[in-house]
């Protein structure tokens, strides 16, 4: 009898670790900006979300910023919206960071049963999640500590909010130059404090003036006084709010039309106050924009209708939506819409119409996506910062001191003739018609005045210049005899004045050199370059030579064969003697191109260059 023993042995693996997943416990919106009414989870990374709305009146909003602390390193998270707000879509999508300074989109949203829903893979255990990116009331103190390193920036408190917080005015100008030589313009932004795009936009424009920015548009402040309430709403910036204040008042809606400030919540009070104050101690409100943004797929603004105000004053604000328009790819100045009483009641740009009567518009940054497909990015925000900048300048600085071909300069010498270029697109009152305007234009302290007449380029352009060179002598001055008769030292002052719309008057400045022989070298600047890539690709650079007695600025511009600038302008101040400026033509095609090289005093000399490629 045999036995049959079988052994089993059994092999017991220790458990597997799983790994943590994302629930509601690992979500808060407990700091600076944060929102939400609630999270709940059933299963893990799979998360309900309820908003907290501001109205329950039927105006709903609902900003939303919360951190995941922990646990989404390689976890695919899925999130549920439950009570989305009237304007989320599925055009929509929010943004994530691991960081708090570089940003992304949730690619993956939809909508379905009346719900907004997102999901994304993430690598770093924390994230933080945002309707659209966040600018805080933290970071706008940051930046004016930052931006207060600058001679031309200074910043105050205007008011307390409702909470305590202070509310920041912003005065940028340069102090070399009298005050009542410039015109103002007022920004504010931040009244509804889900609305963040234009912060960043207002960020690179105060850069940009404070000469901390690139480019450096701090020579603007020659001629302009910037006065900027960058966050109105401070407290429903930083407490996470979406359009309203902590009182649940919406403050685009509150603004009184007088003096006495009625019903307006502190706030704005305290903007409204600051905006009254500088009108009373004489200063002027050349123009006041109040900036928005909107979920449209498209930058747009609103302008007062012109039944609301009058045509003459319509036509002018068209001519700053004219200049945005031709300094910004996302701006069409016919989308821009008319707003009256009927859009609402207490709206800031109504209000300070129907008190002071100012130039003032209403601009909306679209917070998705542009007409094109694009979503918005931050240094697609930050670049529109330069280009509402050279908006402001050129509308309320329409007019310069130029050479025949409207390149602007600031210095003339005795002997030369002097251009001027207007450029005003509300003057051009007739598309079929060469148009012409008026100028007038002193000498101090010598005494002279002239008018000249300025004509329309070409048809329907809004740009006007004399045709004719004014000539510049220094003789005893004759007023009105065709000729300007001034001084070395002297300052020529030229004054338009906008012959059917009364707010519009500007000026512009240029100084009599004591010496008029800067002159260039024949040996170089007349002679013609040939640049050859072939057969060394890295051949594309060109030295343009040039000779000059003193130091003075010099401007390079390069034109195709069309006329067409195909080079950004290059701007020098060139010491004495032999100088030399390069030219890379690396990306541009075979042909012939001629560089327009000037001094500040309007001289110039043409270079022709071939390439070969």
């Amino acid at each position: 009898m045999f036995l049959l023993i079988i052994i089993i042995i059994l092999t017991i693996s220790p458990p597997s670790i799983l790994k943590a997943q994302v629930t509601a416990e690992d979500i808060t919106w407990d700091f600076e900006c944060g929102s939400l009414e609630s999270a709940s989870s059933a299963i893990p990374n799979d998360i309900n979300l309820i908003l907290r709305l501001d109205d329950q009146s039927g105006d709903l909003y609902g900003w939303y910023y919360f951190k995941i602390v922990r646990n989404a390193a390689n976890q695919t998270v899925t999130f549920h919206i439950l009570n989305p707000d009237n304007w989320t879509n599925e055009n929509h999508k929010p943004v994530y960071s691991y960081d708090g300074a570089l940003w992304f989109r949730l690619q993956n949203t939809w909508m379905a049963s009346g719900d907004f829903h997102f999901s994304q893979y993430f690598t770093i255990d924390s994230v933080q999640i945002a309707f659209v990116f966040p600018y805080s009331y933290s970071d706008l103190l940051d930046d004016l500590d930052y931006l207060s390193i600058s001679p031309h920036f200074e910043y105050e408190s205007i008011g307390q909010s409702v909470n305590g917080r202070d509310i920041p005015l912003v005065t940028i100008s340069d102090s070399q130059y009298p005050d009542d030589e410039k015109r103002t313009c007022w920004i504010i932004s931040r009244q509804h404090p889900m609305e963040t795009p234009p912060s960043f936009t207002i960020q690179a424009l105060m850069e940009c003036l404070a000469g901390l920015g690139i480019p450096n548009r701090e020579g603007m402040l020659r001629y302009l006084i910037f006065k900027v309430v960058p966050m109105v709403n401070v407290d429903g910036v930083a407490e996470g709010l979406s359009r309203h204040n902590v009182n649940g008042v919406n403050l685009n809606r509150c603004w009184c039309s007088d003096s006495t400030y009625a019903g307006e919540e502190p706030e704005v009070e305290a903007v409204h106050r600051a905006i009254d104050e500088w009108i009373a101690s004489g200063n002027s409100v050349d123009f006041f924009i109040d900036m928005h943004a909107a979920p449209d797929l498209y930058d747009f603004g609103f302008q007062l209708s012109q039944g609301y105000s009058y045509e003459s004053y319509y036509d002018d604000i068209t001519s700053f939506l004219k200049h945005l328009d031709g300094n910004s790819p996302f701006q069409d100045w016919t989308l821009w819409r008319d707003l009256d009483e009927n859009y609402g009641t207490g709206l800031s740009i109504l209000a300070l119409y129907d008190q002071h009567g100012i130039p003032l518009a209403s601009s909306e940054h679209s917070w998705t996506r542009r007409g094109n497909g694009l979503y918005i990015t931050i240094p697609g925000l930050l670049s529109e910062g330069q280009m509402y900048l050279q908006s402001f300048y050129d509308y309320l600085h329409p007019i310069d001191f130029t050479d025949y071909l409207g390149f602007p300069f600031d210095t003339v010498s005795i002997g030369d003739e002097i251009y001027f270029t207007i450029d005003d697109p509300d003057e051009d009152e007739n598309s079929y018609a060469i148009e012409s305007i008026l100028l007038t234009i002193h000498s101090e302290p010598t005494g002279d005045i002239e008018s000249l007449l300025l004509l329309e380029t070409t048809f329907n352009s809004g740009v006007f210049r004399n045709p004719i060179g004014l000539p510049l002598l220094n003789e005893i001055p004759q007023p009105y005899n065709g000729q300007l008769e001034a001084e070395p030292g002297d300052r020529i002052t030229a004054v338009y004045q906008d012959d059917d719309f009364h707010l519009d008057s500007s000026w512009t400045y240029a100084a009599v050199s004591s010496s008029s022989n800067i002159n260039f070298s024949d040996t170089n600047t007349l002679s013609i370059f040939k640049i050859s890539s072939y057969p060394n690709p890295a051949n594309n650079k060109v030295n343009i030579d040039f000779i000059i007695p003193y130091r003075t600025d010099i401007f390079l511009k390069v034109y195709n064969p069309l006329g067409r600038q195909s080079h950004n302008t290059i701007i020098l101040q060139c010491p004495p003697g032999l100088n030399s400026i390069p030219l890379n033509f690396t990306g541009y095609s075979s042909g012939v191109y001629f560089a327009e090289i000037s001094t500040g005093n309007g001289l110039s000399a043409i270079v022709k260059i071939v390439v070969e490629k």
